[in-house]
């Protein structure tokens, strides 16, 4: 499949070549260098669908403690 810029494949295939491609990019050592140079800690993400379950299961567990102290609903 092809849409108007030009990816090919369907959106979870696109994902997985973004996260290889990032991956890829991150193990060079300039790379890395750069973003300990701002004071961040460079660190392989999680494929896509472990990410996803990973996020998931993190919105349940804050959000049971967000209801727990009582801060729900508090704008």
């Amino acid at each position: 499949m092809v849409d108007g810029r030009g990816a090919r494949g369907n959106a979870a295939e696109i994902l997985m070549r973004l996260y290889e491609e990032l991956k890829a990019n991150l193990a060079l050592p300039e790379v890395r260098e750069t973003i300990s140079r701002s004071g961040m800690i460079p660190q392989e993400s999680p494929p896509p669908a472990e990410l996803r379950r990973y996020v998931a299961s993190e919105a349940i567990r804050w959000g049971k403690i967000v209801r727990d102290a009582g801060a729900a609903g508090i704008e």
